[in-house]
């Protein structure tokens, strides 16, 4: 017990030396927040839910305009119908891919969207049975600089979107910084103007100062099960960027010519408001208790990764 409790002690020592470095992330975020519910006016008017269609929900409208300007893009689909991050990811895909067109994956994505993508077969529904193509790039995850060169080479004149995995999903491969994403995506652009850059940000909200989409990123899309609701939002998930693509989306999410327009707020919309609010405070404890936690285990013999002192994306 007492070889425990000094493990204990010890790892908590380790986490102090990372707080001033989370905290000064955590208000910079939250001031971006504040900052994105001053300038929208939220007010308890935009709490209430909706129900039918869902045509002119103030607080739905409200909500997707608040996430647009905290994420720093033109648009944004934030919608309780959302039932998984894959699911807010695919909706992206689906609606800016078109058969013919390739998909370039820096890395293996996660296993929910190998099947989505169909890598092994065309299951039904799947961009394989659609006629889109998917390649992987073998991109080093582990360089000290971004791995920019084997992302180039792959490109082809029918790569449509280049996606990025910003977290290590069920693989032990590094998450991936905003930095670096941004340096593949002026990369990407420099090469090929019309091809989109996509980011799959599940598991990144709030956890540096800025998000991809503040760096040029055409489209994202990420849970609300995850950084963004906090774990006060009850399900739900985003996609967000330009305008055009967003739309795209949504009317796969709906039906074409009406896109955005429907869903109703079924949820009370304050969990969503109060979700997004909290977030910046909920994932720098998240992310104190994950090096706390590393640190532990370590010294109790196990292999942990990322490490105790290892940049966290």
């Amino acid at each position: 017990m007492l070889k425990l409790e000094q493990a204990i002690a010890l790892a908590r020592q380790e986490m102090n030396k990372h707080v001033p470095a989370i905290e000064e992330t955590c208000e910079a975020n939250f001031l971006r927040v504040l900052e994105a519910f001053r300038a929208e006016q939220i007010s308890t008017t935009h709490f209430a839910p909706s129900t039918g269609y869902g045509y002119n929900d103030a607080g739905r409208d409200k909500l997707e305009s608040l996430t647009a300007r905290i994420f720093g893009c033109e648009a944004a689909l934030m919608r309780q119908q959302i039932v998984s991050g894959s699911h807010a990811i695919a909706l992206a895909l689906f609606g800016n891919l078109l058969p013919g067109d390739e998909l370039l994956y820096i890395g293996l994505p996660y296993d929910t969207m190998q099947t989505v993508i169909g890598l092994k077969e065309a299951g039904p529904g799947s961009m394989r049975e659609m006629g889109i193509s998917c390649r992987i790039v073998d991109y080093d995850f582990t360089a000290a600089q971004p791995d920019i060169s084997s992302v180039l080479a792959a490109l082809s004149p029918a790569t449509r979107i280049v996606a990025i995995q910003r977290s290590r999903g069920y693989s032990m491969r590094h998450s991936m910084p905003v930095a670096e994403i941004a340096a593949i995506g002026a990369g990407v652009k420099a090469q090929g103007p019309d091809i989109l850059v996509f980011v799959g940000n599940c598991y990144g909200e709030f956890v540096e100062k800025e998000e991809p989409t503040q760096y040029g990123v055409d489209l994202m899309a990420g849970s609300l099960i995850k950084n963004p609701g906090a774990g006060i939002a009850p399900g739900g998930g985003y996609v967000c960027g330009r305008q055009e693509l967003v739309e795209r989306a949504a009317v796969k999410l709906t039906v074409p010519g009406a896109g955005r327009e429907l869903g109703s707020s079924l949820i009370d919309n304050r969990l969503f408001y109060q979700a997004l609010y909290l977030s910046p405070q909920i994932v720098a404890e998240s992310l104190l208790g994950a090096i706390f936690t590393a640190s532990l285990m370590q010294q109790l013999g196990f292999s942990v990764s990322p490490g105790v002192a290892e940049h966290r994306s």
